[in-house]
């Protein structure tokens, strides 16, 4: 079984949006919104964090039910 394909609009979202938002919104910041549910069973691994690290991933962890916002990580 290999890596799922991703359709070239998730490609967009995923790889091209953070470049064009910096190009023409520079003063914004980035983060991915995450459920706490996903953090916490799979955003702690070591592949998610060394792409984490190496793409200097900004996060907001949230809770989606009440809509809360539990964490942001730099």
């Amino acid at each position: 079984m290999g890596l799922p394909k991703l359709r070239k609009e998730t490609r967009f979202h995923l790889l091209d949006y953070p470049l064009v938002l910096e190009k023409i919104e520079p003063y914004r910041i980035l983060y991915l919104a995450i459920p706490v549910t996903a953090y916490q069973s799979f955003f702690w691994r070591d592949l998610p964090q060394l792409a984490i690290q190496t793409y200097r991933l900004k996060l907001m962890v949230y809770e989606p039910k009440n809509e809360v916002i539990l964490q942001w990580i730099e």
